[in-house]
């Protein structure tokens, strides 16, 4: 590994691949265990999707592992906030007037 900070949905799908591995799940059997289709648990897995606190806590009972396993190593702020943007950039639009919706 680079060193290189990672991306909270590259670390959380990382996670939930080698979580599922370690219960020696299929993608099928584990979705259907957490109520969630294989698709869906194959997108959280490349980090495609975001799942929520209720989808992941399943995902932690069916693995048998603590939801902290889960998240390990995903950066907070991300998790939390999303990725970082430039908040100042957003104040100027705002005080400008344009805050880049359409009404």
């Amino acid at each position: 590994m680079s060193g290189k900070p990672r991306g909270a949905l590259t670390q959380l799908a990382q996670n939930l691949r080698k979580a599922r591995a370690k219960a020696d799940l299929s993608l099928e059997s584990a979705g259907f265990a957490a109520d969630i289709t294989k698709d869906y648990l194959s997108a959280l897995e490349c980090g495609k999707r975001i799942p929520s606190i209720q989808t992941l806590g399943m995902l932690a009972i069916v693995y048998e592992c603590a939801l902290s396993l889960l998240l390990a190593k995903v950066p907070p702020y991300e998790v939390i906030y999303g990725p970082k943007r430039d908040w100042r950039r957003a104040s100027e639009r705002r005080a400008r007037g344009s805050s880049g919706r359409r009404t």
